[in-house]
């Protein structure tokens, strides 16, 4: 089953995956040399790894990046990754998408 089974008006029909981003909290965060702590407090109070996700309809894992500190933004840790850049060099095939929140 694909996205296109998820719409009865076709518009999922060439959608190929959808990408999100989450907080994973992490527990027993200090300061070190090579771990600076407040780049990992996210703005809801806790300390977080952003992972930026790509799952298919089937909740299959087609990417994922667990390359930014909580601090980071969803949008901003997405346009920093792998996936934005082959995506900006035409990876997917003519009207292939992937959808996502801002």
């Amino acid at each position: 089953m694909g996205f296109a089974q998820c719409s009865n008006q076709g518009i999922f029909d060439k959608c190929i995956g959808a990408v999100d981003g989450l907080l994973i909290e992490l527990h027993d965060v200090r300061d070190t040399e090579a771990l600076r702590a407040a780049q990992y407090f996210t703005r809801k109070g806790f300390y977080a790894m952003n992972v930026q996700a790509v799952c298919d309809a089937n909740y299959r894992f087609l990417w994922y990046s667990i390359d930014n500190p909580g601090s980071v933004h969803d949008s901003l840790a997405f346009g920093k990754g792998s996936l934005c850049r082959a995506l900006s060099g035409g990876i997917l095939q003519d009207g292939m998408y992937i959808v996502g929140d801002a």
